[in-house]
């Protein structure tokens, strides 16, 4: 997806190897790009929404791995930008790999205003019917919410396209994490999840955050170049 529009704020998080950036942008425009390599059929964000936009960069001291190594430059707060952007793996997106925008100039220090308001939504309360002995009349009331820890994977994906397949490449591995415990390494490729081919980011989520306690996935071993079925474990997750 092709957005333009302007970077409103930067939040920034120093880890150990990396420093990881959240741009939350509000946007002019959308399209979709004229040739992706994974077609996005998403619904495009509309003039004064926002998005926001994952980067990261290596720390200095970091040690080399394989995959990324972290965007050469990222935009300042003010920038007027054509992001070129693909879903992430998990909520918001990520720049194209390794400079996914072209700034186009500067907004005025006094224009870092309030974002461009946006209509409120009602939030819809879920209901219930409690069963109820003939006769009777049934009690309709709200049922708790309950919020639930997000299930993460744990690692960050690239697409891909070898030979006539399509798939996701893992750049890199959080330590400890569900993926870390199944063995898997930066440079394995995810060519599909719960039997179906990860031909895009969304395919990935979706099937991580409905999966029962285990998700399998077919993955192509960087180091021996043969595919391998392997079963990811989300049992800790309630």
């Amino acid at each position: 997806m092709v957005v333009e529009g302007v970077v409103r704020e930067t939040f920034r998080s120093v880890r150990r190897a990396t420093v990881d950036y959240v741009f939350l942008i509000e946007v002019r425009s959308a399209r979709l790009g004229s040739k992706p390599q994974l077609p996005y059929d998403g619904p495009l964000p509309k003039p004064g929404g926002v998005l926001y936009v994952h980067a990261f960069q290596r720390t200095p001291d970091a040690p080399r791995m394989a995959g990324p190594g972290g965007y050469r430059e990222l935009p300042a707060e003010g920038s007027i930008i054509v992001a070129y952007l693909y879903p992430r793996n998990g909520p918001g997106w990520q720049f194209a790999y390794p400079l996914g925008f072209e700034v186009r100039g500067r907004i005025a220090a006094d224009d870092l205003g309030p974002l461009t308001p946006q209509p409120a939504r009602p939030m819809p309360v879920p209901m219930t019917v409690e069963p109820v002995p003939p006769g009777s009349v049934p009690v309709i009331g709200p049922v708790p919410i309950v919020v639930r820890p997000p299930r993460r994977l744990g690692v960050q994906v690239v697409p891909i396209v070898i030979a006539d397949e399509r798939g996701l490449r893992i750049t890199m591995v959080v330590p400890n994490s569900v993926a870390a415990r199944a063995g898997l390494v930066p440079g394995d490729v995810i060519l599909k999840a719960g039997g179906q081919a990860t031909r895009e980011l969304s395919v990935l989520t979706d099937h991580i955050v409905n999966a029962g306690p285990r998700l399998a996935l077919v993955v192509r071993h960087a180091a021996t170049g043969t595919d391998d079925v392997v079963e990811v474990d989300f049992g800790h997750v309630p």
